[in-house]
């Protein structure tokens, strides 16, 4: 998985930029995503113009990569997922460029059969028919009333500001040392 350190995975990319070491797992080897990313590591080696908003991009692309895996390895309460063909859902709240590379990561994919929906989130209603939901930091303002919504809702929450992580929230993204890791 991405920067988990947890074992060695050859079949894997690394990309080191401006000291923060990010790593995936390349699970398809034609995937359109990989595609993408990799023009745009292609872009950073070759000095291209724009670097600030390539490393940017590969940095929401990494975040959607370890949000598709979390998804692989969830195990959701009773009733939670209630049709075995429906969708899962990724909610988002607030405008954030990490929709866009969450639209590319799941398209196409499937999780036991299930397909992707990746939607904006306003309301703890919107917040409550996601399976995990993902709060960007610029959006702290909104954890004191979505996150108590989702008490005992099942949803999986992943954030990315210290704020999210003191307010309860499951998962947080935080770079530590050279790393993209979790918390």
């Amino acid at each position: 998985l991405l920067g988990a350190g947890r074992r060695r995975v050859e079949n894997a990319l690394h990309v080191r930029r401006r000291g923060v070491l990010v790593s995936f797992i390349a699970e398809r080897e034609t995937g359109a995503a990989r595609q993408r990313l990799l023009r745009l590591l292609d872009d950073v080696e070759a000095g291209a113009d724009g670097g600030d908003i390539v490393e940017f991009n590969i940095l929401h692309a990494v975040k959607a990569a370890f949000i598709y895996n979390f998804l692989k390895f969830v195990e959701w309460p009773a009733g939670r997922v209630e049709e075995t063909n429906s969708p899962l859902v990724i909610g988002v709240v607030g405008e954030t460029p990490i929709t866009g590379a969450l639209e590319d990561m799941v398209r196409s994919r499937t999780i036991t059969g299930r397909t992707f929906v990746v939607k904006a989130v306003e309301t703890p209603e919107d917040a409550r028919a996601a399976h995990l939901l993902f709060f960007c930091a610029s959006e702290d303002k909104r954890l004191d009333e979505l996150l108590p919504a989702l008490a005992g809702s099942g949803v999986l929450t992943v954030g990315e500001s210290a704020a999210f992580a003191k307010q309860g929230g499951m998962l947080n993204f935080v770079p530590q040392e050279d790393q993209l890791r979790f918390e």
